[in-house]
């Protein structure tokens, strides 16, 4: 049996981590509560008592994820001060700033791999990351004073989902082979040229 070598709040971290690092050495089936609570260092009830079971331990594990890869959620006044360039240029740095990780990328492929058996981890992400930061970008989109879109909602999505395919062809087809500073910031610079372009000015 093992005994817990942690006290208070170090006992969730370390069993998150010690999750983590087994769910993408072993993929989620091939990792059991009895791994975790032993590399955590703790007793197998401690994991139970701060999750109610392996699924909602890798639930939590999402969440944290994305609430790394929120977009700028800006207050009233932020929105009146950053024009649509500034804003979408936000987005950019902050996401490929957050990406740039080979754990993030490891760990999303440890749910592409697994959504065939279980595919309510893949749409918790899909809810969790992709949705939500969808949303955040199209409410923007649909204030701002500066420029009419005529489906802010479609242009969202484009926008978020170039930054997501640059991101996936690079860091996760193409691991080894990183990408140019100056060519990533001319990718981001014509993606929002072209979405400033389908925008009309307001009178």
């Amino acid at each position: 049996m093992a005994v817990d070598r942690k006290v208070g709040g170090d006992k969730k971290n370390s069993i998150k981590r010690a999750a983590l690092k087994l769910f993408l050495r072993n993929g989620y089936e091939g990792t059991s509560v009895d791994d975790i609570a032993s590399d955590a260092g703790v007793a197998k009830q401690t994991v139970y008592s701060h999750f109610r079971d392996k699924e909602t331990l890798f639930r939590t594990l999402v969440g944290d994820l994305a609430n790394g890869l929120e977009s700028p959620n800006l207050s009233s006044a932020d929105r009146e001060r950053l024009s649509v360039r500034q804003y979408l240029e936000q987005i950019a740095e902050s996401y490929f700033g957050q990406l740039d990780s080979r754990e993030y990328y490891s760990f999303l492929r440890l749910i592409v791999a697994e959504s065939v058996k279980f595919p309510g981890l893949s749409e918790l992400y899909v809810y969790k990351v992709v949705e939500l930061n969808n949303q955040i970008l199209t409410t923007f989109l649909a204030a701002n004073k500066e420029l009419e879109f005529k489906d802010p909602a479609a242009t969202a999505k484009i926008f978020r989902g170039a930054l997501a395919s640059h991101a996936m062809i690079q860091n996760v087809l193409m691991p080894d082979r990183p990408v140019r500073v100056e060519d990533r910031a001319a990718f981001i610079e014509t993606l929002i040229d072209m979405v400033i372009a389908s925008g009309k000015p307001r009178r």
